[in-house]
């Protein structure tokens, strides 16, 4: 199934599950299964070289489109169905000093599981920025709260191992994860230094399913994912 853009936000079904991306500010996912929510995450621009940056707050609506837990003043520029993917575009405006962008692109799911695929972009224009994306986890109510590191490099999860993040091995150098210190955006993207007109690329998966998945699925994930080839629209 395609998505379907209403109001700047964006829904995908297939079976039992359902996506809900709410783009209004910045872009925040929900998965739910059989019409229950069970956990989101958004992704939160900032850049370290500068000292004004987004605020964050939380709130405890998921099913508000303006419920986003990382709330700033920085709507979506542009927004769009491209093919089979969800796209968002974030200009760049003061005090930030870059431009991002996000597809959304969900990929061939079973009843017992589904991956979302996200292709992240940023770029500026000034001559010195460390544009950094953040993304923040909500693991839903009555759910584990935990976030760790699993054997596999490049992979987090959560939800007791039902749910989790996937960095392409080609991209993990440029993302810093931490699960120590209980921060509410445990995974760091990009954030090196960047000069005026650069584009750096990445993608992330974020994994949920009906069952735990085993370490040894997890190594699966990552292997298909390697394997997966290069975006050609992104």
């Amino acid at each position: 199934m395609s998505w379907i853009l209403h109001d700047q936000e964006g829904q995908w079904e297939a079976g039992d599950w359902m996506v809900r991306v709410a783009l209004q500010s910045n872009p925040h996912v929900r998965f739910f299964h059989h019409g229950e929510y069970l956990w989101g995450a958004s992704i939160c621009p900032t850049d370290p070289s500068i000292s004004s940056t987004p605020r964050l707050t939380q709130t405890n609506s998921p099913d508000s489109p303006s419920s986003d837990f990382a709330q700033t003043s920085y709507p979506a520029s542009d927004c769009y169905v491209r093919g089979e993917d969800l796209v968002a575009a974030y200009a760049e405006r003061a005090p930030l000093p870059f431009a991002y962008q996000v597809y959304f692109c969900a990929m061939p799911s079973d009843s017992q599981r589904l991956c979302l695929e996200l292709w992240l972009s940023v770029q500026t224009s000034t001559l010195e920025a460390h544009p950094t994306l953040l993304l923040n986890l909500d693991s839903g109510a009555g759910a584990s709260q935990s976030v760790a590191s699993t054997e596999t490099p490049g992979v987090v999860a959560f939800r007791s191992g039902t749910a989790g993040v996937v960095v392409h091995p080609l991209d993990q150098k440029d993302v810093s994860i931490d699960v120590t210190s209980h921060a509410s955006a445990p995974i760091k993207a990009f954030g090196g230094f960047m000069e005026k007109g650069v584009i750096r690329r990445m993608r992330l998966q974020l994994v949920t399913s009906g069952a735990v998945i085993a370490p040894s699925e997890w190594g699966e994930i990552v292997s298909e994912f390697a394997a997966s080839p290069l975006p050609l629209t992104a």
